[in-house]
């Protein structure tokens, strides 16, 4: 298994491309107006103490704490496909490979599927990423999977939607 992990994920959706998937998707013209409003001309700025920062434009990225957040982050990364068994919840993606003893694994194919599909889509792979191997004890265990030939962090335990996994 690897556990996904997106650099700032919220803060990265390209509000261009996610305007892209709302028409691909076919979603009536009225919701796309609505949604490149909400997106649209967004400020922020940052208070330490008694002083504030200048506004700043944003180009992307969406509202943490809003509904629409989670909901348009979705809807972004929905078209992520590696080839392998993929479980999407918000910004938690999980990869899976069923091996049998023999089998040689494909897991670093899948992953770098997943980063080209990833920076098409305006996101970034974290290198927080973590495998995790299950099941029997292999003799021979698979050779770790690579971020930017980068080994991701072979874990024994993970803590996936607040359970932890072993």
């Amino acid at each position: 298994m690897v556990f996904v992990d997106f650099a700032k994920a919220f803060d990265h959706v390209d509000h261009n491309i996610l305007v892209a998937k709302f028409v691909e998707l076919g979603l009536p013209d009225v919701i796309v107006k609505w949604m490149r409003a909400f997106l649209r001309d967004r400020r922020q700025r940052v208070k330490i103490g008694d002083v504030l920062s200048d506004w700043l434009h944003l180009v992307a990225g969406v509202p943490h704490g809003s509904y629409l957040g989670p909901l348009t982050f979705i809807i972004l990364i929905d078209a992520l496909r590696p080839g392998c068994l993929t479980h999407k919840y918000v910004d938690d993606t999980t990869m899976t490979e069923i091996l049998v003893k023999s089998a040689v694994s494909g897991m670093q194919s899948f992953i770098d599927e997943l980063v080209r599909q990833s920076s098409a889509a305006g996101m970034i792979v974290n290198r927080k990423t973590k495998e995790m191997l299950v099941g029997t004890v292999l003799k021979d265990p698979p050779p770790y999977v690579t971020l930017s030939d980068t080994p991701v962090e072979r874990v024994t335990s993970f803590k996936l939607l607040g359970v932890y996994v072993k």
